[in-house]
């Protein structure tokens, strides 16, 4: 009788077809390609050794196994010999539904030869028994052994993830998903929204500083107006941010069509008012009202909305005269006041060329410049320009900078 190397193809085939891991964030992953049986070349000491060892699995002998599995190791002398022991034991350990023995015989043939892609099979379908047994030990190691042959594998990843998030370990859990989507994103295919949602969730949970950079990636990723509301709010809530900096998280609401309500509407008009933007809050409250996300005759708008009318009287005639002699001057302070007031008239083209007057003043906020820049000139049409100026905002304004990054660099 000859030793017939079945084993592993058996046990990599049929066995784990159905073993593939679907994790909650995960869509059902293609299974991976199958290995033809390798052809060994065993030693005369082991062969018959081994092949008495292939009858007694073949016959699922479970009490004859371990005997029979130890004479063989006994006599072997080359890594073939090596190799056909375990993917025998790897097929009895399928069988007897062993996930211990499954993994110690995947590192018997790692250690002998055994390809990459069928043991990351191995590995991840034992990750998932002992998961779902709260082995989770036993679990993470199986995963990680996995990661180590393939760390571009999102399905051990994703697995790795659910594992620690039950564990309580929101951190870690974000880590791993983080890293899926990295993977994911390398290899140019769409990541799925429920991959960015699930990280967001834990990230937001924990409180991580992750979160930011998270939900900006989910935004741009899917831009509708309620996921750049949910970013921008995510931001204000873990951030406390306060004016101006809300002037400028508002700004990106409105660009993006996500302002919704008089929780956002109100508390950005009077932002407006309060830093001298009168005009800019006459148009947000009538924008809102237009799309009927607000309603004017609501006593409180109706009081900001008069309040903003009145000191936008003439403010925009001032602020074209302003301009003339902030163009002309030596201090960058000026041209930046008189440049945000036209940002909020719409007039991007004056705006950006007023701010560019105070790039390099050290009487101007450089960092709230250059954001100030980037938002003026993507709404002109200079979408560069504004990624270039945006990538220049320094610490003082950098997380808000990124939002808007985010948000230029994802427009065609």
């Amino acid at each position: 009788m000859k030793f017939v190397n079945t084993a592993i193809k058996t046990a990599l085939g049929l066995a784990l077809a159905s073993a593939i891991p679907v994790s909650a964030q995960a869509q059902a992953p293609a299974a991976a390609a199958q290995a033809a049986p390798r052809p060994l070349k065993l030693s005369p000491q082991a062969q018959k050794a081994i092949i008495d060892l292939q009858t007694a699995v073949k016959a699922k002998n479970v009490a004859a196994i371990p005997g029979l599995a130890a004479a063989a190791q006994a006599l072997a002398k080359v890594p073939d010999d090596r190799y056909a022991i375990a993917s025998l034991q790897l097929q009895a350990a399928i069988d007897a539904d062993d996930n211990t023995a499954l993994v110690a015989a995947a590192d018997a043939m790692r250690a002998n030869g055994a390809p990459g892609p069928d043991l990351i099979r191995i590995y991840v379908h034992a990750g998932q028994k002992f998961g779902n047994a709260q082995q989770f030990g036993m679990a993470t190691n199986a995963l990680d052994k996995a990661i180590s042959l393939d760390p571009n594998n999102t399905d051990a990843l994703l697995l790795k993830s659910d594992l620690l998030l039950k564990q309580k370990l929101n951190g870690p859990s974000v880590e791993a998903l983080t890293q899926a989507i990295a993977r994911q994103k390398a290899t140019g295919v769409a990541v799925p929204e429920s991959w960015y949602q699930a990280a967001v969730a834990r990230s937001y949970e924990a409180k991580l500083p992750a979160t930011y950079e998270l939900s900006r990636q989910w935004a741009s990723a899917y831009p509708t107006p309620t996921h750049w509301r949910d970013a921008i709010n995510i931001y204000r809530n873990m951030s406390g941010a306060e004016r101006p900096a809300l002037i400028d998280l508002f700004r990106l609401a409105r660009v993006t069509k996500a302002l919704g309500g008089e929780s956002d509407y109100l508390p950005f008009a009077e932002a407006l008012i309060a830093r001298g933007y009168p005009g800019e809050a006459v148009a947000v409250l009538q924008e809102g009202a237009a799309a009927n996300s607000i309603s004017l005759q609501s006593v409180t708008l109706a009081r900001t909305f008069a309040l903003a009318k009145g000191k936008s009287i003439g403010d925009r005639a001032s602020a074209a005269t302003a301009a003339k002699a902030a163009l002309a001057g030596a201090t960058g302070k000026p041209a930046m006041l008189v440049g945000d007031r036209l940002l909020g008239y719409g007039d991007y083209a004056q705006a950006a060329a007023l701010y560019r007057v105070a790039l390099g003043k050290a009487d101007a906020d450089q960092d709230l410049v250059n954001l100030r820049l980037g938002q003026a000139l993507v709404q002109s049409g200079d979408k560069d320009g504004a990624i270039a100026a945006l990538k220049a905002v320094g610490p003082g304004q950098a997380e808000i900078a990124k939002y808007w990054l985010a948000w230029v660099s994802s427009r065609a």
